[in-house]
């Protein structure tokens, strides 16, 4: 019992030499239990699971790059996570879709795999990794911010606010005046 709980609840080990590891650790440290849970499992599988081995839930960002690290091939984590989103053991144009959206989640998230955490807002990142896997139709991914454009981004609005030359709104001196 000891022992499960060190496999589940620590960071992915073995990470520390790869730089994806805080990214991990980040998405790692909001999974909840189930998820866990699964990833665990996930990574002793040599083969696709059998059908019923992953619940249907709402699949995020962060489940699916967290079930991906820990599949022990892609065909292994396609599987997975088409069970976990689908609740079926699938066919080849399900595991297609579903290979094809995890390309492109790792293609977004690979933009900052390489760069020291501080380089990107904490706030962006969760928001990305809160996401759900599959989006809706004519939606995207929010936008992973540096930190420096996140900050800006919260100055922006001030700014906006007092309009040009420390007046009220759109340079309007009367604005201005109560």
């Amino acid at each position: 019992m000891q022992q499960n709980a060190r496999l589940i609840n620590p960071p992915p080990c073995g990470l520390h030499e790869s730089s994806g590891n805080w990214l991990h650790s980040f998405a790692w440290k909001w999974a909840p239990r189930e998820l866990r849970e699964l990833c665990a499992k996930t990574k002793q599988l040599e083969t696709a699971p059998a059908p019923g081995f992953a619940l249907q839930l709402h699949v995020s960002v962060a489940d699916a790059f967290l079930l991906e690290w820990a599949a022990p091939s892609n065909s292994v984590a396609v599987s997975v996570l088409h069970q976990r989103t689908a609740g079926t053991p699938g066919t080849k144009v399900d595991f297609d879709r579903v290979r094809k959206r995890l390309e492109k989640v790792l293609k977004g998230l690979n933009k900052v795999v390489g760069y020291a955490q501080q380089q990107y807002s904490s706030e962006s990142l969760a928001q990305r990794l809160a996401s759900p896997f599959f989006l809706l139709p004519g939606s995207s991914y929010p936008e992973l911010l540096t930190a420096a454009q996140a900050a800006l981004a919260l100055e922006l609005p001030k700014e906006l606010g007092r309009g040009r030359h420390g007046r009220g709104r759109r340079g309007d001196p009367r604005a201005a005046r109560v």
